[in-house]
Parts: structure tokens; sequence; C-alpha cells
């Protein structure tokens, strides 16, 4: 006879079975570990007791370890002293990841705790054409938050504070030529301001009070405001652009700047601290 099981019973199976599903890949972690360590030598070049001392891992673990990589095409072996190093195939690896996808996987935790702090939602964007694509969001746990399921969202550049915050302090070729494919849009929505000035006078203004500003400007939901600051790369390029937005219907609107950018600017300096150190 089959014996009941209560539901307590088949919760705690099925954590169980869930954590048991996850286990930690141990081979897996501990090539990563090799890798991370040819990367940390001079020219990603070591001799396999090297790596063994650093990474603290047995010396026969790491030869084996790099004899898989060597066999995968990940590292390559010197015939004069025995050393392993890193090819060409790693750094394809790493230019796939963008400037911009960098920054987001960075930034997810500044965001958070930036919206933690304010209580407000916050958004990550970065350029796609002629609009900004948020990337990263805290719009789903904010206790304020009036917009769920932002991720992957375009918004257009002239009526949102992170696209007049990215126009505004990009190089003057850059923001030219999104200005051309902006007026390449056929929808004219695209175009609109949603602000009696042109966008040049936006920019204009953006650039001299240091950052994007959005006030019941959003078609979606004209109640909102937003604040937005660039995130620049090292060689001053604007590579994403983070937000605070409000609701204007319970904050105030002059009290915008003093209160929350602050914050803000806290935030998009953490992320370019860690821009500049990697």
């Amino acid at each position: 006879m089959l014996k009941a099981v209560s539901a307590p019973s088949l919760a705690r199976i099925d954590a169980e079975e869930h954590r048991a599903a996850y286990k930690q890949v141990l081979g897996l972690s501990r090539g990563l570990s090799v890798l991370q360590a040819l990367v940390d030598c001079p020219n990603g070049q070591a001799t396999p007791a090297t790596v063994a001392r650093m990474t603290g891992l047995h010396r026969t673990t790491v030869r084996r370890l790099m004899e898989t990589l060597r066999a995968e095409g990940f590292v390559r072996r010197s015939d004069s002293d025995g050393s392993f190093m890193l090819t060409i195939r790693i750094r394809r690896m790493g230019e796939s990841l963008t400037d911009q996808e960098w920054v987001t996987s960075i930034a997810a935790p500044i965001l958070h705790d930036l919206s933690a702090r304010v209580v407000w939602p916050c958004d990550l964007a970065i350029p796609d054409g002629d609009a900004m694509l948020i990337r990263d969001s805290t719009h789903h746990f904010s206790p304020l938050s009036f917009h769920r399921g932002m991720i992957g969202s375009r918004l257009p550049m002239f009526r949102t504070a992170m696209g007049r915050a990215y126009l505004a302090f990009s190089r003057q070729e850059v923001c030219d030529a999104v200005l051309r494919v902006v007026a390449e849009n056929p929808d004219p929505a695209a175009s609109s301001t949603g602000s009696p000035l042109g966008i040049q006078a936006i920019l204009a203004q953006t650039r001299e009070q240091g950052y994007g500003l959005n006030i019941r400007e959003w078609k979606p939901d004209e109640r909102t405001a937003a604040l937005a600051l660039p995130i620049m790369s090292e060689e001053g390029n604007v590579v994403a652009c983070v937000n605070i937005i409000v609701n204007t219907v319970a904050f105030r609107i002059d009290r915008l700047e003093a209160e929350l950018l602050p914050p803000l600017r806290e935030a998009a300096d953490a992320v370019q601290r860690l821009i500049k150190s990697r």
C-alpha cells in the first residue's frame, strides 16, 4: 500500500529536489579558477605549478584542467617551457560582451541599492538606435512602482529623461547621428519632445543643469517625472543612463533635484568607478 504524503512533506521534498538539481559543478568551478589565474598572470601565461599555487588546487588537477582547456581551444601549451597561455578564443568571448552589456551587469546591485534608498523605482537603459532600451529596472519590487515589466521596453529619446541625458552628454558626432536616425523614423511620436521647447533647446538646458529631466512629458503616463544621469566610459562615451521615476501626484516637483539628485549621482559615480577599475 502506498503511504500518503502530507502537503508539508511534499513541499519539503520539492525543496530538496530543487536544491539537488542545482548543485555546484565542482569541475566547472575549478576550470574557471584556472582560467582566472591565467588572466591574472602577465601575458595570460603561467606554468601549472604557478597556477596551482594561485588557486590552491593540486598540481595534477591543474594540469588535467589545462589539458582539457587546451583540447577545447581556450589555452595552448608552450613547447619551450611547458607553460600554458590563453588563446584568441578567450578574447573573442570577451569581445561579445559590449560595454553596454558589461555596465548593465555591474550596475544592477547599485541600481537596486539606490531604489531601496529612495523607495521610488529606478531604471538603467542603453542606447538602441532611436530609443533607449531598458536593461534593468526596480519597478518589479519598488512599493511605489506604477509600471511593471519595464525591462526590454524601448523609450523615446526626446520625451524621456534618460534619452535627453544620453544625447546631451554624448560626443557631438554621436548625438548628430542619433538625431538623423530619429528624423528617419516615420512615427511622428518619435520626434515629438512633449515640451514647448525644441530638442536642441532641451539638450542645451540638460547640459547646463547637468542631468536629464522629464516632468509629465512621457505620454503613456503623464503623471510621472524622472531625473537621469549618464554613465560614462573611461573614453568619455555615454554607455548607459540611470534614472529615478516619481509620481507627481505623490511627490512635489520642487523637491526633485534637492532630494533625489544626490543619491542618483552617487549611484552613477559608483558605476563609473567600477568601469575605471576593471
